[in-house]
């Protein structure tokens, strides 16, 4: 077995104490700061942050932020039941202003939704193998993973949809329960489990996702057994365990085409960094090879949909998002600015035509843990913490496509890898950064410039 744990480097363990308190001064500190753009903003946007909405915002802000110094003070038993009560009734609130405000079961203009929804609806009434037939017919191969576990939901008995949203709950806590076990893997004490649990479980981006009908939710599990799968196998070196994470690693192409190449990456950089077996040299020797047959394989089955993709002119695409003729240095710089510590919050609320009100919440908290998910990333690069090299791979590689297709500012192109962005946003937090009075005047004198500019531009 790979001494996995020895190549933890440059971590900073906390005084649990204190991060207690800096936890709960952080948590202070986010809540008033939204509120200071809700009120700012809402002297020059239509806004009623004591309506229906607000009352949402208010839930998913409130249990994000309380969740964070309650880490720090329950056990991580105690913090699992109260997660699992969060996951339901934060879904439960979402879908029921869905149907009570806006009528529909998917939210604002849920095009992907409602066409995910009637594809899995006419395969669920089909016998299997005309089901799958109906998906493969009708579909993208990008969208086949979601469809087809949707339409085994779909023909179970009670209301479909509900039945989803209540399976999309239960596989966000069973994601977190597996990143709690990547955690272990990469040797984080105690407090950081938690930490990692609680940003991951009470993020407000679930909430969203969980009830709108998107293939996000189950996306991200699959990302996290494939991670976890590859961890395990370079820890145990057994045979079974690189096979079944080849497989889980070749279905996340069933959810977005490109994303067998990322992992595929990763996983070669991984072993080659970390096996330590009698045949060390003839499996560092077989890598590029491997590789190699892989990424052909990948090519091969996938060559349709890597067609498809290769002849999108985007140009188009990245006219068309960032609304302008051309993009430019300027385009770019917020793309890239984006991706680092985005998306933005932008302060839209007029929700009957856009689900931009319903994201400013998980934007607005992506954007302030971002400032450690980048010290992390520092930390990583500079104590050579080899182990997160993988996950700082896959996360670039898929930020390149975001920025190459201007999707940057769109979470549903990040949450997918939101569980890499935790593990390495509490090593930031670990970095002893978390504990300086200097990071809060950092972290908030930055975001609240880039949310004004980005929401004025």
């Amino acid at each position: 077995m790979n001494d996995m744990h020895s190549k933890w480097n440059g971590v900073c363990c906390l005084n649990h104490e204190k991060v207690s308190s800096q936890v709960t001064v952080f948590s202070v500190l986010c809540f008033f700061v939204l509120l200071f753009f809700q009120l700012v903003f809402g002297l020059f946007f239509e806004s009623d942050f004591f309506s229906m909405l607000g009352g949402v915002h208010l839930f998913t802000i409130c249990s994000f932020l309380i969740s964070m110094p309650m880490a720090v003070r329950l056990d991580i038993v105690s913090i699992k039941i109260i997660s699992i009560f969060y996951v339901l009734i934060g879904v439960s609130i979402q879908f029921l202003f869905y149907r009570v405000e806006l009528g529909s079961d998917f939210g604002v203009s849920p095009v992907d939704a409602d066409f995910y929804h009637s594809l899995a609806l006419l395969s669920s009434q089909q016998m299997m193998l005309g089901g799958l037939n109906t998906i493969l017919e009708h579909g993208d191969l990008g969208d086949f993973g979601f469809t087809f576990i949707t339409m085994i939901v779909y023909k179970v008995p009670g209301d479909p949809v509900v039945n989803m949203k209540i399976l999309n709950a239960l596989i966000h806590f069973v994601s977190g329960i597996l990143l709690l076990n990547i955690s272990v893997l990469l040797n984080f004490d105690r407090l950081m489990q938690k930490l990692l649990f609680v940003i991951f479980v009470f993020n407000p981006a679930f909430v969203f996702f969980g009830a709108s009908g998107l293939k996000e939710v189950l996306f991200s599990f699959f990302v996290i057994v494939a991670i976890l799968l590859l961890y395990r196998a370079v820890v145990g070196g057994r045979f079974f365990d690189y096979l079944f994470s080849l497989l889980f690693i070749f279905i996340l192409g069933f959810f977005r085409v490109p994303f067998p190449l990322f992992f595929l990456g990763g996983m070669s950089l991984l072993v080659f960094n970390n096996y330590t077996g009698k045949m060390r040299i003839i499996i560092k020797m077989l890598i590029p090879v491997i590789l190699f047959v892989g990424v052909f394989f990948v090519f091969g089955v996938l060559s349709e949909e890597f067609e498809r993709i290769l002849g999108y002119n985007f140009n188009a695409i990245q006219s068309q998002r960032l609304g302008v003729e051309s993009v430019g240095v300027v385009e770019y710089v917020a793309l890239i600015l984006s991706g680092i510590i985005g998306p933005v919050p932008s302060f839209d609320y007029d929700y009957q035509y856009s689900d931009h009100a319903f994201q400013i919440i998980q934007n607005y908290i992506k954007i302030i843990l971002s400032i450690y998910f980048v010290v992390g990333c520092i930390q990583i690069i500079k104590c050579r913490m080899v182990l997160y090299y993988p996950l700082l791979m896959i996360y670039l590689f898929n930020q390149i496509i975001l920025l190459i297709t201007a999707a940057t500012f769109d979470f549903r192109y990040v949450y997918p890898l939101l569980s890499i962005f935790c593990l390495i946003t509490v090593v930031g937090m670990t970095n002893g950064l978390f504990c300086k009075k200097i990071s809060y005047v950092v972290i908030f004198v930055t975001s609240i410039l880039f949310v004004i500019a980005y929401n004025f531009r």
